[in-house]
């Protein structure tokens, strides 16, 4: 059978090192994913590949539009085991999920506000559609272990909703490496040296910062032409310790579908 990257390894050993307790190892590329539909979009089905991590397969659990949405299905990885106890052990766990979301719908700069991009808030209407989109996200059971957000302050009213709807107030951390124009390298390194025990983090800043991120993350370099709308979110897979490359898109959703979770 075909296997993505290369994979030296012998089918037995694999299966061996897969079925082993409390093992999920990243050096390896997965080597069959579920073609994967993606919401509202009338082409042929998307193979996504999880580069970075290889365990035992998944079931995978098709998110859930509602009737109103009938053109295909966007599908989620499944809510993982409790790993809270692999802290002694390091390595065993060497996967993170990555969640990125913009901030909401923001006042618009004026000369009222001018030389103040920091304090603007959001609009009654994007906080409203950002608790709509939270509470999507709390029906797809959708958890994290930490949520960094940008220190202005329509970021951290975005991310104080999510945690307010997702009962983790306490879990939202400020990281000056999320404002705008902040180089991606700070925010690896902090990742890195703050949160590598963390299975699943949420980012919440900015365009065009975050698409750059992810595609920074993906192929090493920016240009991968993503479009990620005020509310929009993404899930990524990367390995640990993060670096530049190599990570996979799970999925990128609009704020109308996010909300359509509901």
């Amino acid at each position: 059978s075909h296997v993505y990257g290369e994979d030296t390894k012998t089918e037995a050993a694999v299966n061996e090192k897969e079925n082993a307790p409390g093992m999920r190892n990243c050096s390896t590329p997965r080597k069959h994913w579920p073609i994967c539909w993606f919401p509202q979009i009338n082409a042929e089905p998307l193979n996504v590949w999880a580069g970075n991590c290889r365990s035992a397969e998944p079931k995978r659990t098709p998110i859930d539009f509602g009737a109103r949405n009938g053109e295909g299905q966007a599908y989620q990885m499944p809510v993982r085991e409790d790993h809270s106890n692999e802290s002694a052990h390091p390595g065993q766990w060497q996967c993170m999920d990555i969640y990125i979301l913009r901030h909401a719908v923001a006042e618009a700069r004026t000369k009222a506000n001018a030389g103040q991009d920091a304090s603007r808030s959001l609009t009654g209407e994007g906080a409203k559609k950002m608790r709509q989109i939270a509470s999507g996200i709390l029906r797809q059971g959708w958890v994290f272990d930490t949520i960094l957000s940008s220190p202005y302050t329509r970021a951290r009213e975005t991310a104080n909703i999510v945690a307010e709807a997702l009962n983790c107030e306490q879990m939202v951390a400020l990281s000056a490496a999320l404002a705008p124009d902040a180089p991606p390298s700070r925010l690896l390194e902090e990742i890195n040296r703050a949160h590598a025990g963390c299975q699943s983090v949420l980012l919440v800043g900015h365009e065009p910062d975050l698409t750059r991120l992810i595609s920074l993350l993906l192929v090493g370099k920016p240009g991968v032409g993503l479009q990620l709308k005020k509310g929009g979110m993404a899930k990524l897979t990367v390995g640990m310790p993060l670096q530049l490359g190599g990570a996979t898109l799970e999925w990128l959703l609009t704020p109308r579908q996010l909300r359509e979770l509901v």
